[in-house]
C-alpha cells in the first residue's frame, strides 16, 4: 500500500530544461564557448550541477575542463538570482498532487540540486510547506543514484521503503528508487525516453501526471506464495498463526490464495489446515494441484526418463532420492533421520521401498537430498537433463526434477486463467530458483530478503516479511474487521 510519494524535481515536477540550458549557455558564453542546443541539456541534467557543467563543457569543446570553475560559478550565480526563470510546473501535475494529498499520501521532493537551491525552487513553484519534505544534495546526503536520500525520507515519514512510490524521468531516478526498494515509476513528459526508463527497470511508466494517482491503487485478486524459506524456515511444518488470520481475511474478501511449493500436497494441507480447503494448493513445484480437496492437475514424468534419471542420480552417491506420486512419496530409505524429518516434521506421507522398481504409480517429481548442499552438482544435472526435465534448486540441500512443462509459474497461469485474473492483479512471494517462473507471473513479485541472487534479480520488489505485504493488501480492502 502506497503511503508516500517521492518526486524528482527537474523533468518530473517541473519543466526546467529551458532554464538550465539558458543559464549554462550564458555561463559558457563568458568563456567564449557554446551555445549548445536546448534538447541536449535533457541528457546533461539529472546528476547535479557540477556533472551538468562538466558535460556541457566537454560538448562545447573544453575536454580538459579548463573553464570549469568559472562556468560553474557563473551558472550557480544565475540560479541564485532567479531559480525559476523559464521554469513551469508540468500540465496536470498540480491536479495529481492535490489528489494525492486528499488521499493522505505524504509528498516529498528528492533532487540532485544543492539542498538550498532545491528548497528555493520548490517553494517558489509550489509555495512553502506544500511538500512534507524537500531534500537536496548535502554533505551527508550524496547525489542520486545513492538511495540514502530516499531512505531518509521514508524514515522521516515512518513508512517502509516498499510503501513509497518513487517518481522520476531519468535512468538515475530509476536506479535510485530501485536501490531504495521502492515502487519506481518513470515519466514520459521529462528528459528521457521510455527505452531508458524500461532498461533501468521502472516498475511502471506514466504518460501523464493523472496516471500517477491511478497507480496508487492495486487491485490484487490473487496472492501466490512459496512456503519453505518464504513463509516459514525451510523444513518446518508450523505457520505463524498470524498468517492464518490474514489468509482467512483475504479469502473472505474474495481474493484467491495459492500456496506453491516443492512440498507434497498432504504437507501443504497440514500447514494451511485452517484454510486449505479454500486455497489452491500447488505441490511438487507445480506437478500437482488441488482445490477443495480435489485434484486439478497432475503431470507425470514418462517412465523411461524416470528410470534413467534415478540411475544417473545414484551415480553421484551420498544422496537420498525421493519420488512423488499422487498420494505418497517413496524413498529407498537409508537415512532414518531424513525419513523422520519428512514424516514427523514436514508431515509428508512417505513409504519406503527396497527399490523404486517396486513403485507402480505415476510420478510427477523426483528430488534428491544431499547433506552439505547440491551446488556442486547443479550444473552437471542441468547439462545432462535440462533439455528433458525442469531442474531447479528448491532448498540448499535439495535438487528437484519435473517434466519440462512443469513449474510453479505454469501452475499459477492455470489458476489465473481459471479465475480470469491478470498478472497486474497478482502478488507473489518466493526465495529460491524453483520460484522464478512463478514470480514472472505477477506484476507485484517479491523476493525474500534472504533469497537466492537469481530470485532477487527476477523479482520487482523485496521484502523482509510476507506478513507485512499481506497486511497491506488487507488494508487496501478495508482492513481487518
Amino acid at each position: 500500500m502506497i503511503k508516500a510519494c517521492i518526486f524528482d524535481l527537474d523533468g518530473t515536477l517541473a519543466d526546467t530544461v529551458e532554464s538550465i540550458a539558458w543559464s549554462c549557455n550564458e555561463a559558457l558564453a563568458v568563456c567564449g564557448l557554446g551555445p549548445l542546443p536546448v534538447k541536449d541539456y535533457q541528457y546533461y541534467a539529472g546528476d547535479g550541477a557540477k556533472v551538468l557543467v562538466e558535460r556541457a563543457l566537454k560538448a562545447a569543446g573544453d575536454g580538459q575542463l579548463e573553464h570549469f570553475e568559472k562556468v560553474y560559478n557563473v551558472y550557480s550565480e544565475f540560479f541564485r538570482r532567479d531559480c525559476t526563470y523559464k521554469v513551469s510546473v508540468f500540465d496536470g501535475m498540480m491536479g495529481a498532487l492535490e489528489a494525492m494529498k486528499q488521499r493522505g499520501i505524504r509528498l516529498a521532493v528528492l533532487s540532485n540540486k544543492p539542498h538550498d537551491r532545491a528548497v528555493d525552487v520548490v517553494n517558489k513553484l509550489f509555495g512553502e510547506n506544500y511538500f512534507d519534505m524537500v531534500q537536496g544534495q548535502t554533505d551527508n546526503i550524496p547525489r542520486k543514484p545513492s538511495p540514502i536520500g530516499a531512505l531518509k525520507i521514508a524514515e522521516k515519514f515512518g513508512v517502509r521503503p516498499d510503501q513509497c512510490m518513487y517518481v522520476g524521468d531519468t535512468n538515475t531516478d530509476m536506479q535510485t528508487g530501485n536501490a531504495a526498494g521502492m515502487y519506481t515509476v518513470g515519466v514520459l513528459w521529462g528528459f528521457r525516453t521510455r527505452e531508458e526508463l524500461e532498461e533501468n527497470h521502472a516498475h511502471d511508466i506514466a504518460a501523464h501526471p493523472a496516471q500517477l494517482v491511478s497507480l496508487l491503487d492495486r487491485n490484487i485478486r490473487l496472492v501466490v506464495t512459496d512456503v519453505d524459506g518464504t513463509l516459514i524456515q525451510a523444513g518446518v511444518a508450523e505457520l505463524d498463526p498470524a498468517y492464518h488470520t490474514y489468509i482467512s481475511a483475504l479469502l473472505d474478501r474474495g481474493i484467491a490464495v495459492a500456496a506453491a511449493s516443492g512440498r507434497q500436497i498432504q504437507s501443504l494441507q497440514h500447514i494451511f489446515k485452517e484454510n486449505a480447503d479454500r486455497m489452491y494448493l500447488i505441490g511438487e513445484n507445480g506437478g500437482q494441484m488441488v482445490y477443495h480437496g480435489a485434484d486439478v492437475d497432475f503431470k507425470a514424468i514418462d517412465n523411461e526418463t524416470l528410470i534413467q534419471l534415478i540411475k544417473d542420480i545414484k551415480k553421484i552417491g551420498r544422496c537420498e532420492i525421493l519420488i512423488s506420486c499422487p498420494k505418497v512419496h517413496y524413498v529407498e530409505a537409508k537415512d532414518m533421520d531424513l525419513y523422520h524429518h519428512l514424516t514427523e516434521i514436514v508431515h509428508n506421507h512417505v513409504l519406503t521401498v527396497r527399490d523404486f522398481s517396486e513403485v507402480d504409480e505415476p510420478v510427477c517429481k523426483v528430488a534428491f537430498y544431499r547433506e552439505g548442499g547440491v551446488e556442486d552438482v547443479v550444473d552437471y544435472f542441468k547439462k545432462q537433463w535440462g533439455d528433458k526435465l525442469h531442474v531447479a534448486v528448491s532448498a540448499a540441500d535439495w535438487l528437484d526434477f519435473n517434466r519440462p512443462d512443469v513449474n510453479k509459474g505454469e501452475a499459477v497461469k492455470k489458476v489465473q486463467h481459471m479465475l480470469g485474473i491478470s498478472e497486474a492483479q497478482t502478488i507473489a512471494f518466493g526465495d529460491s530458483d524453483n520460484d522464478l517462473e512463478m514470480l514472472g507471473c505477477a506484476k507485484f513479485s517479491y523476493a525474500k530478503a534472504n533469497a537466492r541472487p537469481a530470485v532477487k534479480a527476477a523479482a520487482r520488489f523485496s521484502t523482509v516479511s510476507v506478513l507485512d505485504q499481506l497486511k497491506d493488501v488487507i488494508e487496501e480492502t478495508g482492513g481487518l474487521q
